[in-house]
């Protein structure tokens, strides 16, 4: 489509003032969108560049952010300077979608610094995602300035948004908020310790696998199969007694990481019994039913199905509840 874009491009005579009016509503489309990077990069190209400036200057709010999208994808850098004075006066779902959209453009961080402090919440995690995602200078000590944040999403969006941007520097703020009140932040922080656990993490992981959310359990699975050397393994099998079924879950397939099963092996305790990809649950029984969708998915005879699972039973330290005989 983008090829059609430029053959209508090349085509057009010089286009009237109304031309790209008349475009607007379709340049929102999937196809439109595919079209309007075509005549992008003809001999039209520039002025439907400076439309888009307009749009985002004066347009509706929808329209606005739509055509701030394009010039992101364009790298247009007077995106920013066209969008900017819009945002003192717009709503905070415009403010928010902004933030996502300035995150991609050079030049933008001292805007989102301001979307920072903005008064809504909604806006300031845009903007600390943005910071994280596209690894602004300075934003840093913007992301540790706002996990102190009233709000918990404004927080869990800095905690993330801080790993993408410090690594490993981000392990010891996330320590901290561990001990986070709001369950989706203590989640995070699990998250950001998960991408390199160290074996100090340990005792802390081990406190954790009590936390009363479910979220935050089944993020230290994760971060627990992780771990070097199957430190993490005692745990994860505490786990797999969780009263939860997703944290069960998610304590098998740390277990897996763990051992580094084969892909045969990760498969045949994920999609090929559950059928929806999840790992499947300790304690739900193989069923001569789910042995068939096995057998099928992997081409494998429910015989050796069953015995691959009494082997990896004994590798992993758990039972799976298979049948005795055929």
């Amino acid at each position: 489509m983008n090829e059609l874009g430029r053959q209508i491009g090349t085509a057009l005579p010089e286009p009237a003032p109304t031309f790209f009016d008349e475009l607007r509503e379709h340049l929102e489309t999937s196809l439109g969108r595919h079209l309007g990077q075509g005549l992008l990069e003809t001999r039209i190209g520039g002025g439907l560049r400076e439309w888009l400036l307009r749009e985002v200057q004066q347009g509706q709010p929808d329209k606005a952010l739509a055509a701030a999208s394009y010039l992101a994808e364009l790298n247009e850098p007077r995106m920013v300077e066209a969008l900017q004075p819009r945002l003192a006066t717009s709503s905070t779902s415009f403010r928010a979608e902004a933030a996502r959209l300035l995150g991609r453009m050079e030049g933008s961080t001292p805007v989102l610094e301001a979307l920072m402090s903005d008064i809504e919440a909604q806006v300031r995690a845009s903007a600390a995602w943005s910071l994280g995602a596209f690894h602004h200078g300075g934003a840093e000590s913007m992301l540790r300035s706002a996990l102190a944040d009233s709000d918990a999403g404004v927080r869990q969006a800095a905690i993330t948004a801080l790993q993408q941007v410090a690594g490993s520097a981000a392990s010891a703020d996330a320590r901290y908020h561990l001990h986070d009140k709001d369950a989706s932040v203590r989640a995070a922080a699990v998250q950001v310790l998960a991408a390199a656990p160290m074996v100090e993490d340990l005792a802390l992981f081990g406190e954790m696998i009590m936390d009363n959310d479910a979220k935050v359990r089944s993020a230290v699975a994760v971060a627990l199969g992780a771990m070097v050397d199957n430190a993490g393994m005692p745990l994860l099998r505490k786990l797999l007694d969780d009263d939860d079924s997703d944290v069960r879950r998610s304590a098998l397939g740390g277990l897996a990481a763990a051992a580094n099963l084969s892909e045969v092996d990760r498969r045949l305790l994920s999609a090929a019994l559950d059928g929806y990809g999840r790992w499947i649950d300790v304690r739900e029984a193989v069923t001569r039913e789910r042995l068939k969708k096995a057998t099928k998915a992997l081409g494998v005879p429910p015989e050796e199905i069953i015995a691959r699972l009494n082997v990896l039973s004994g590798l992993l330290g758990c039972e799976f509840k298979v049948p005795t005989t055929q």
